[in-house]
């Protein structure tokens, strides 16, 4: 945290940190002791946020942080949501979703894919990997999607 700008804020009576190389990264606190861990929980924060949306983190100090690499290695380590599975399967090969009843699917060629119904948010872990299974996917193919 060598880059944190640390101040006291009179008017607002609090104390206020924040990183000038890293927009949107700041933190403030009635105590001064307990501002470095609230800027810290805000860094985590900023750089999760970045790397789910995989947006470019800046260069400090000379140090580099590859997101796409990143993120892609977490993926089977973090839920995805239907969103992201649909888009993947898109470029996998698949097309769709298609309605089916009770359940959309997606089919690349004459197989076919169920898709849960309905899923708003993330799909854990389990579910998962057994879509990827069902569908024919391995890993390696999940974790070289953009």
């Amino acid at each position: 945290m060598k880059h944190a700008v640390y101040e006291w804020l009179p008017d607002d009576g609090v104390y206020y940190a924040h990183i000038p190389e890293l927009p949107g990264v700041w933190a403030s606190t009635a105590i001064e002791e307990a501002l470095p861990a609230a800027l810290q929980e805000a860094l985590e924060g900023w750089v999760a946020l970045g790397l789910s949306v995989h947006h470019p983190l800046p260069e400090i100090d000379g140090q580099t942080i590859d997101v796409a690499h990143v993120a892609s290695c977490l993926r089977l380590a973090r839920s995805a949501d239907a969103t992201l599975l649909i888009a993947t399967l898109r470029n996998l090969g698949f097309s769709g979703p298609y309605p089916g009843g009770a359940h959309e699917y997606m089919a690349p060629g004459t197989r076919r894919l169920t898709l849960p119904n309905p899923h708003h948010g993330a799909i854990g872990q389990g579910l998962l990997s057994r879509l990827l299974r069902q569908a024919g996917v391995t890993r390696a193919e999940w974790e070289a999607q953009p």
